[in-house]
């Protein structure tokens, strides 16, 4: 969950990810009204890799992720 200080961090994101050869995961887009939810998302998936003998390369995963207030 993103935390910064002195901003609130709430709204949904609409992501479409692509798995590659590598296992390397890429935001093909990532739809949020939140720039700060987009730069978190967009940074996590960076971060992304997965088992590429698994099947999944060259497929895409549609998600849709919220994000809340806790105050």
């Amino acid at each position: 969950f993103p935390v910064t200080i002195g901003r609130e961090i709430e709204g949904t994101a609409d992501i479409l990810l692509e798995v590659f050869p590598n296992g390397n995961v890429r935001a093909v887009t990532i739809r949020t009204a939140n720039p700060v939810v987009k730069r978190f998302v967009e940074n996590q998936v960076s971060k992304m890799k997965v088992d590429s003998q698994t099947g999944d390369v060259g497929k895409l995963f549609r998600y849709r992720l919220t994000f809340k207030s806790n105050e």
